[in-house]
């Protein structure tokens, strides 16, 4: 029988925000496999503990951001442990929508009517109903940023029978399987059916840094990795540093661990189609950092050096702004409120692709004082558009860095504020660094990356089963 591919969406299908990060890789790397005649699409439900297939035109959706799954009546595949008061609640808590959360359980009500209705009469009833009915966060899930109206189906209605998952099958995952499957399920499901398996590995933060994540998510993580690690054939990791992180964590363990290659990431962002900066900004009088809010990231930091700089009344006299892109993560209260007293700093919640191309083809230049990466995607992006980076010096970021940035202990106040100061003042540092990007670095495009990720996905059956 001929081998096949399985591309596995489960994070995809679930995600009902703009292509950031893990669910940027999972959504390229679908758009590359459409198309392919030894490949399917599946989905993990969660109800069932099994494989489905999507129907073709879901996985369009999907990628294009117009539909997700309602996730409504959907168990939550982790294991937590919960007292016997929790337990019930948690069992209970699909039927206790309607008084628990009144307003979500008509909105949600109302989606299905509109999914089933055709367009006109009902269907344009329910839908000024929704309208009355959505809060800023509801619209947040029903809309994109550019406006479009996206569907919440129910889970049967973007997907098919169960997935014909077989040993002449590999099962490729670029997701994050820690918060979409139960790991002791896809273990027992591999043993049963003999498919091989490949996973991306992004990094393994939450276990090495703890502190910078919820217990929650750190037990859950764990878990997913001391199970997975004996059942994966391959790991795909996206640098050198995660793959030598992943490997002394199954060292410590005592896991046996399977094969492991090292591929990087694409890194194009479509052609910036925003015309006009945000208020307040203007062309090369802004420095640029690109991430999610959350205490790893290290804004502090720049905020420490920044004040600094402010004290001297630097930007003022420069007209520089400190800008800083990204939605609210977790843990965030101190750096928010950091955010809100700094003079000369705008942050930029909600930008799209296409004012984030803008952001970058502007900036005087970029920072990422990150304290721990496990690649380290903004960097590239800066280098793709020509711009120069001030950097940590951990994890993957000196790898990705490449000699093309200067990289500065994370912590070191100091050197932060030293580095700023030198390239605001000597704008002569940054045209050097600019030419060394223009010689030297060789950007990664989402099609070679694709290709292959899923040429490592198929070569696997060149392997011994595990």
């Amino acid at each position: 029988m001929a081998q096949r591919l399985a591309v596995d969406l489960s994070l995809l299908l679930r995600w009902t925000g703009p292509p950031v990060g893990i669910m940027r890789v999972e959504a390229e790397i679908a758009r590359r496999a459409i198309g392919r005649r030894d490949t399917d699409f599946v989905f993990f439900d969660t109800r069932s503990a099994a494989f489905r297939t999507i129907r073709p035109e879901s996985v369009r959706s999907a990628i294009a951001g117009t539909a997700a799954i309602d996730l409504s009546g959907m168990p939550d595949p982790r294991e937590v442990r919960r007292d016997a008061a929790g337990s019930l609640l948690h069992r209970l808590d699909p039927y206790l929508t309607a008084v628990r959360r009144p307003r979500r359980f008509a909105i949600d009500s109302l989606e299905r009517a509109r999914d089933l209705l055709p367009a006109g009469g009902l269907h344009d009833a329910a839908t000024r109903m929704q309208e009355k009915l959505f809060s800023a966060r509801h619209r947040r899930l029903y809309f994109d940023r550019e406006g479009r109206r996206r569907t919440l189906r129910p889970i049967d209605r973007l997907l098919g029978p169960p997935a014909p998952l077989d040993r002449d099958t590999v099962l490729f995952s670029a997701g994050a399987d820690w918060n979409t499957k139960n790991p002791a399920h896809m273990h027992a499901l591999k043993q049963r059916d003999g498919w091989r398996l490949v996973n991306v590995c992004y990094d393994l933060i939450p276990l090495d840094m703890p502190h910078f994540f919820p217990p929650r998510d750190v037990a859950v993580v764990g878990d997913y990795f001391r199970r997975m690690i004996g059942a994966t054939d391959r790991f795909v990791a996206i640098s050198q540093a995660t793959a030598r992180d992943l490997r002394a964590f199954a060292d410590r363990e005592n896991l046996a661990l399977g094969d492991v290659q090292v591929e990087p990431l694409g890194s194009d962002l479509p052609a910036a189609a925003a015309e006009n900066l945000p208020p307040g900004l203007s062309p090369q009088r802004y420095i640029l950092f690109v991430s999610t809010i959350e205490p790893r990231k290290n804004h502090a930091i720049l905020l420490r050096a920044w004040e600094r700089l402010n004290r001297e009344g630097l930007p003022e006299k420069a007209g520089v702004k400190l800008v800083f892109v990204g939605r609210h993560g977790w843990d965030v209260d101190p750096v928010l409120k950091g955010i809100a007293e700094a003079r000369n700093l705008i942050h930029l919640a909600d930008a799209d692709d296409s004012l984030l191309s803008l952001l970058y083809e502007k900036a005087a230049f970029c920072v990422y004082p990150s304290l721990y990466e496990g690649y380290g995607l903004p960097i590239v992006e800066a280098f793709r558009h020509g711009r120069a980076v001030i950097a940590s010096d951990r994890g993957s970021i000196p790898e990705v860095m490449a000699d093309l940035g200067p990289c500065l202990d994370p912590g070191d106040e100091d050197a932060w504020a030293a580095a700023l100061r030198d390239w605001i003042i000597h704008p002569a540092a940054i045209a050097e660094r600019e030419a060394a990007i223009r010689a030297g670095f060789r950007p990664v495009t989402w099609d070679e990356a694709a290709a292959r990720y899923i040429g490592q996905a198929l070569s696997v059956f060149d392997l011994p089963p595990r």
